[in-house]
C-alpha cells in the first residue's frame, strides 16, 4: 500500500504464496518481484530459481535473517537478483 500511496501509477500485486506467485507469473508480466528469503513453501532461492524458467525478471530478496552465506548463495542462484 505504501508503494501505491506515493506513486500512483504503481500497480502492485501481492499473495503469501510463492507458489501461488509461480502461477501468476505464467497469466500475468510482472516488472519486478519482491519476496522474502523465508516462506513457508520455499525459500526465496528455490523461489527465484524456479520464477527465473517463467520470466527472467529483476527479484529483491529481503531477510531478516542474513549473513555472508546467504547473500553468496543468492547471488549464485540467479542473474537477476538486486
Amino acid at each position: 500500500m505504501y508503494l501505491e500511496n506515493i506513486e500512483p501509477s504503481f500497480r502492485i500485486t501481492s499473495t503469501e504464496s510463492p507458489l501461488r506467485a509461480l502461477e501468476m507469473m505464467q497469466e500475468t508480466r510482472f516488472d519486478c518481484i519482491l519476496c522474502d528469503y523465508h516462506m513457508d513453501e520455499m525459500d526465496g532461492l528455490e523461489f527465484n530459481t524456479l520464477k527465473n524458467k517463467i520470466h527472467n525478471v529483476p527479484t529483491i530478496l529481503y531477510t531478516g535473517k542474513g549473513s555472508k552465506e546467504v547473500a553468496e548463495q543468492a547471488f549464485k542462484s540467479a542473474s537477476m537478483i538486486i
